[in-house]
């Protein structure tokens, strides 16, 4: 069933999704061949970051508002009467969600080094590469932010649809995801701030390289350290807050919904 209906939303939303990507390429190509103008005003640049910088948050979005529409609207009807747990269809929805996600990134990742490549940028780049010197586990902390940063939009989106098909935000229009919105940020800001205490770890910068050192938390927030590069607790915040409204959408996927 799993596979069928990830097969479902594939031939629902690959119009779209390859729409989306198109654009980007094709930005990304116009910006490659702009390039070959030599002129201070020359937009090429613009285009290329443009790509490479909306092609990810564009499909998330669209998947967001179209998986919305899809199972808690009109069209939801037909999704809550497939004989399957609410949470295979999550699953399944969820799933396709990341697999566009990841394709948009190695998609934005291509589109770098065309811009690095048609900007002239190469040479510079290869320098700035063999300077790096970093600890296996720092590229897995980093690795650990990356992929939670990618995630961590479509689950939420999931999230706020799921918990405002509910009694009493079923009825407050989009006021519902707005308010809800809000207040999952401010969570996960306090969260992130939290996290300074609990873990007072940072990965701080020396040259070219970088290195594990403890933070004074009052003092991060008070003083400027150029030095530190990223909290450590920071990049365990992400996971966490992804697995508690993972579990918490399949459990609302699995109580059904109100349809509107």
């Amino acid at each position: 069933m799993s596979a069928k209906l990830l097969k479902h939303e594939y031939l629902r939303t690959r119009a779209q999704v390859g729409l989306i990507f198109a654009i980007a390429v094709g930005l990304g190509l116009a910006g490659a061949l702009l390039g070959l103008i030599k002129s201070p005003l020359n937009p090429a640049p613009v285009l290329q970051v443009l790509a490479i910088t909306l092609v990810i948050p564009a499909v998330q979005i669209y998947l967001g508002i179209e998986n919305w529409r899809n199972s808690y609207k009109r069209q939801g009807y037909l999704t809550q009467m497939i004989p399957a747990r609410g949470s295979t269809i999550y699953g399944a929805k969820l799933l396709w969600e990341l697999i566009v996600t990841f394709a948009g990134f190695v998609l934005a990742i291509l589109l770098t080094t065309l811009l690095v490549v048609t900007n002239g940028f190469t040479s510079e780049m290869a320098e700035f590469w063999s300077y790096i010197s970093l600890e296996w586990w720092i590229w897995l902390l980093v690795a650990i932010f990356v992929i939670s940063s990618l995630v961590l939009l479509p689950i939420i989106f999931h999230f706020l649809a799921s918990i405002c098909a509910r009694e009493p935000l079923n009825r407050w229009g989009l006021g519902g995801p707005a308010l809800m919105g809000v207040i999952l940020y401010i969570v996960l800001q306090i969260l992130m701030m939290l996290s300074f205490f609990i873990l007072p770890f940072a990965i701080t910068s020396n040259g070219f390289g970088a290195s594990l050192a403890v933070i004074n938390p009052t003092q991060f927030f008070t003083v400027n350290d150029v030095d530190v590069v990223m909290p450590i607790g920071w990049i365990f915040v992400y996971p966490i807050v992804e697995i508690v409204l993972g579990f918490w959408t399949r459990y609302l996927w699995n109580r059904g919904a109100s349809l509107n």
